[in-house]
C-alpha cells in the first residue's frame, strides 16, 4: 500500500482509509485521488465506469455490488503480487543486525504465544 501512496502522491496512510471508507478512520477519495491510484497501479492500462444508483433501482444497486465485489477481488490479487516487492525492498534496506533483532523479537513473541495456549486454567 505504501508503493501505491508514493507513486499516486498520496499522504501515508490514505489508501487504505480509502479502501475502507465506511469504517470510523475511513475516507472517502475523489474521482482526481481515484485516477491517481489506478494510474499508480495500472500505468494508464484501465477503464473506469461510474454507474449512477438511485435508492429504489434494487438491480443497479446489485449491479454496482457485483461491479465493486470484482474490482476488490481484482485489487486484492494485485496488491497480494506487489506486497513482496515491498518486503524485499525493506528488507535489503535493514542491516543483518537490525534483521536478527526482529526475528528474535517475533521468536519472543511466538513463545510467548505459545506459553499462553498451553497453560491450562486452575
Amino acid at each position: 500500500m505504501w508503493k501505491v501512496e508514493e507513486l499516486a502522491g498520496l499522504s501515508e496512510g490514505y489508501y487504505s482509509k480509502m479502501l475502507h471508507a465506511g469504517s470510523t478512520e475511513g475516507r472517502r477519495a475523489s474521482v482526481e485521488t481515484l485516477e491517481k491510484v489506478l494510474d499508480a497501479m495500472f500505468q494508464g492500462a484501465y477503464i473506469l465506469r461510474f454507474s449512477k444508483v438511485r435508492d429504489d433501482d434494487l438491480l443497479s444497486t446489485a449491479r454496482l455490488k457485483k461491479i465493486n465485489a470484482n474490482l476488490r477481488t481484482y485489487l486484492r490479487h494485485h496488491m497480494i503480487t506487489i506486497a513482496p516487492l515491498g518486503a524485499k525492498a525493506r528488507v535489503e534496506s535493514q542491516t543483518p543486525e537490525r534483521r536478527r533483532a526482529i526475528a528474535r523479537h517475533a521468536a519472543r513473541v511466538r513463545w510467548e504465544r505459545h506459553k499462553q495456549q498451553t497453560v491450562t486454567p486452575p
